[in-house]
C-alpha cells in the first residue's frame, strides 16, 4: 500500500489496557509544535562474526534492529497534560506540582496525517522535558520521546502504519413506493477508529417545484420526513468520527401519493 504522509491532522495518546492492545479511548492534548513531529527508525546495529586470518570475510553477519521513536513537543500544554506525561498532581489553585522523581510512563499513542496515513503504538515508553525559552522569540515547549516497545497483549504488533478509513454510513433501502406525503428514514454509521461525534441527514434532490421536505430529527440516525409530494428525493446520511473524518451515503425516495 502507498504511503504519502505529509504535515500532521491529529495527536493522541490514552492510558494502555490491560489486555496490553492499542487504547480505544485516546485524547488530544495540546497543540503540536511546528516542525517538532517525527516517526524515526534508527540505523540498525551490525555484528559481523569474523576472525583474524581473513579479515574482510566474516564467517556470519548479525543484524540487530534500530529502536523506534516517535518525537514531538506542545506548546500550549496544561496540567492535566504535564500530569499525564511527567506525573506529579495538580494543586487546589490549579498549578502543577513535580513528583520528587519522576514516574516510567507507557502509553498508546496515534498519529493522523493530512493524507489518512494512520500511525499506531499500542505501547511506548514516554519521556518528556520542559524546555521553556524566556526570549522575545522563545516558546514553552513540553519535548516529549515515545520509544516504541513491544505490546503485553498476544498478537499485538508494536508498530502499525495503514490508511484511515472514514466512517462507513449507511443510509438504507431505496423507497420506491412511497404513497403518502411522509416517509421514514433509518441510517447506520460506524466508525473506522474513534467514535460517531455527529449525524446529518440533508435532502441533496427534489422534485422540480416542490417546497423543501422537512426533516424531524436530522441529527439522528432515525427520522421522519414530512411535506412529501409526487416525484423523486434523495436524502444524504453524513456522519463524523472523533478523528474528524466524515462518510456519507444516500438513499431515493420515490412519491406518488395520488
Amino acid at each position: 500500500m502507498k504511503q504519502i504522509a505529509y504535515s500532521l491532522k491529529s495527536l493522541k495518546d490514552g492510558e494502555i489496557p490491560d489486555e496490553g492492545t492499542m487504547s480505544i479511548m485516546l485524547v488530544q492534548r495540546g497543540t503540536t509544535y511546528k516542525g517538532t513531529a517525527s516517526l524515526k527508525e534508527a540505523d540498525p546495529t551490525v555484528f559481523d562474526v569474523e576472525s583474524e586470518e581473513y579479515p574482510g570475510q566474516p564467517d556470519e553477519s548479525f543484524t540487530i534492529d534500530g529502536v523506534i521513536t516517535l518525537v514531538f513537543s506542545t506548546y500550549d500544554y496544561d496540567a492535566a497534560q504535564l500530569v499525564a506525561y511527567k506525573g506529579g498532581e495538580i494543586a487546589a489553585d490549579g498549578a502543577w506540582e513535580k513528583p520528587l522523581q519522576n514516574p516510567e510512563i507507557e502509553r498508546s499513542f496515534q498519529t493522523i496525517a493530512k493524507d489518512g496515513t494512520l500511525v499506531e503504538i499500542p505501547r511506548g515508553k514516554l519521556r518528556s522535558k520542559i524546555n521553556y525559552e524566556m526570549k522575545q522569540d522563545g516558546v514553552g515547549l513540553l519535548e516529549n520521546t515515545v520509544t516504541v516497545l513491544k505490546p503485553t497483549g498476544a498478537g499485538v504488533k508494536a508498530l502499525r502504519i495503514s490508511k484511515y478509513v472514514a466512517p462507513v454510513v449507511n443510509a438504507g433501502a431505496d423507497q420506491p413506493g412511497v404513497v403518502l406525503a411522509n416517509a421514514a428514514l433509518l441510517g447506520t454509521a460506524v466508525a473506522y477508529r474513534g467514535t460517531i461525534v455527529s449525524k446529518l441527514w440533508t435532502c441533496t434532490s427534489k422534485p422540480v417545484g416542490a417546497a423543501d421536505p422537512g426533516i424531524t430529527t436530522p441529527a439522528a440516525l432515525a427520522t421522519n420526513i414530512t411535506g412529501l409530494v409526487d416525484g423523486v428525493y434523495v436524502f444524504q446520511l453524513a456522519a463524523t468520527d472523533s478523528n474528524d473524518f466524515t462518510g456519507t451515503d444516500k438513499v431515493t425516495v420515490t412519491v406518488d401519493v395520488a
